[in-house]
């Protein structure tokens, strides 16, 4: 099952806030050693060796449409340039 792009990238934003580590990128193998655009993997997972982990993979689609976007303001979503509820709210704000 593949997951969108607008996804993954909200998951991979919160990941790396919480200080985890995100790997992403065309998964490919060498010589028997699984990689992420040339990380091995191997070696990755050996540095949490004894650790408590949370493993995530997903395949992420492809797909080129113009996905919805969520506003960092306000949380509304929208498609374009700027999210139109904030546009309104500034132009008011500025009208007095």
């Amino acid at each position: 099952m593949t997951i969108s792009r607008q996804g993954a990238h909200k998951l991979a934003t919160e990941a790396n806030k919480s200080g985890a580590t995100v790997l992403g990128g065309l998964l490919s193998k060498e010589d028997g050693r699984y990689l992420i655009n040339k990380t091995d993997l191997t070696v990755l997972l050996e540095s949490l060796v004894d650790q408590n982990v949370l493993f995530f993979v997903g395949a992420v689609s492809e797909e080129q449409r113009e996905l919805s976007r969520t506003c960092l303001t306000c949380g509304n979503e929208y498609t374009g340039d700027q999210c139109p509820r904030c546009a309104r709210v500034r132009d008011r704000l500025r009208r007095g």
